[in-house]
């Protein structure tokens, strides 16, 4: 299986058949961790364009309730521009990750729970 890209401009995403899931903000951002993976030589990711930081929140609470989502995903990836703010950046990526029933990683770069590791 190789990456592939899901969301706006690119593939439906209903459901991931990796166990790799990664969610970005946008295309430019989608279209570069597709080609940083595939350099690296990394595979069976899943890559999910979520049309910007605003919509992280519905995301999450859909995948939760996918029973496909659940089955297959082992890791989830999260990637959302810190723009002037990082610390704002990781507390809504934190409020979206608990809202939505996930395990929230107490900061940038570590891993929390299992199926999924949510990072």
């Amino acid at each position: 299986m190789s990456i592939v890209i899901k969301g706006e401009g690119f593939a439906e995403s209903s459901s991931s058949e990796s166990p790799h899931l990664l969610l970005v903000e946008g295309k430019d951002d989608a279209i570069f961790f597709k080609s940083m993976m595939e350099y690296l030589r990394l595979d069976r990711v899943e890559i999910w364009n979520i049309e910007g930081k605003t919509k992280l929140r519905t995301r999450l609470k859909v995948l939760k309730m996918d029973p496909a989502f659940n089955s297959n995903v082992t890791s989830l990836g999260i990637i959302q521009d810190a723009d002037n703010d990082p610390e704002s950046a990781l507390r809504s990526v934190k409020d979206a990750l608990r809202v939505s029933g996930f395990a929230v990683p107490d900061q940038s770069f570590l891993s929390a729970g299992s199926r999924p590791t949510v990072t």
